[in-house]
């Protein structure tokens, strides 16, 4: 039997066990390969998580400005209608001033002219009283005549 084994031994071909032995590297060498890309794809889903919560959390953020965004344009709706509504009220204020301011100087020019006419009127109601208190003098030729006309 031992024999047999020395003699197995010899006719092993060396060359198998430079193969086998090749063979053995290239698997350590490949396992150590997988073992990097396995690390890698680890590195690559973890950030690939990583990136999908970012976008996540950027869609979040954004429908939370969006949602700013629409309030500030509701408020900036109201707002602008509010002024409107008081620059309408100023507006009918002022014009109503206006006409009141109108209707006291045309009460006023009124007034001065009725006071002006009743100035104008005593006046000349005073000249007719003057006048009536003036003696009369008749000429002699009226005073002789039925009718005269001087």
């Amino acid at each position: 039997v031992a024999i047999q084994r020395e003699q197995a031994r010899r006719q092993r071909p060396r060359w198998m066990i430079a193969v086998t032995g090749a063979a053995i590297a290239a698997v350590i060498g490949l396992g150590w390969a997988a073992l990097g890309a396995m690390r890698d794809a680890e590195a690559a889903h973890a950030a690939r998580d990583h990136a999908l919560a970012a976008t996540a959390t950027a869609h979040q953020d954004a429908e939370a400005a969006h949602a700013v965004a629409d309030q500030l344009a509701r408020d900036n709706q109201a707002l602008s209608e509010r002024l409107g509504s008081a620059i309408q009220r100023a507006e009918d204020r002022q014009a109503a001033r206006e006409a009141a301011d109108a209707s006291a100087r045309k009460r006023d020019e009124q007034r001065r002219a009725f006071e002006a006419q009743a100035a104008a009127t005593a006046r000349a109601q005073e000249q007719l009283r003057q006048e009536r208190r003036k003696p009369i003098t008749i000429s002699d030729d009226c005073l002789k005549n039925a009718i005269c006309t001087k």
